[in-house]
């Protein structure tokens, strides 16, 4: 059990965190959960990880700027996983027009720029730092 995984997560997805977890100790890895709402020293924190720690954002907010300190400290994007909370708004970059808008993360919506229907993916592009949309036919 040499595998090392931590969990950053926010109060309101405490729960979520504790069944990622027990999923990662059943994989046979070691795993720790980080409320973010604690004083914590993220950068701290992440910098006396050992070598070869994967490390799961799990959270509403800030996921983005999370991703960034933790890329930034030395982990690559193999190293992180983003898990969204569920009451997260979110960038997603319209596949039509390429307009960007906060829109809620799981909900089919209307672009403002092109009136296309819209639904978010999982597809995050680092360049445009937003999530992809697909056009919906009906």
């Amino acid at each position: 059990m040499n595998k090392r995984t931590i969990i950053l997560t926010d109060q309101e997805n405490r729960e979520r965190a504790q069944s990622r977890k027990r999923e990662i100790e059943q994989e046979g890895c070691h795993c720790t959960i980080y409320q973010l709402d604690e004083r914590i020293e993220l950068k701290e924190l992440l910098s006396s990880q050992p070598l070869g720690t994967k490390v799961v954002i799990l959270a509403d907010d800030n996921v983005q700027t999370l991703r960034q300190l933790t890329k930034a400290v030395g982990f690559t994007n193999r190293d992180i996983t983003v898990v969204q909370g569920e009451h997260e708004s979110s960038r997603i970059f319209c596949s039509q027009c390429h307009h960007i808008q906060k829109v809620p993360r799981y909900q089919e919506y209307q672009c403002s720029n092109c009136q296309n229907h819209i639904e978010p993916s999982d597809h995050f592009s680092a360049f445009h730092q937003a999530y992809l949309g697909y056009p919906v036919f009906k």
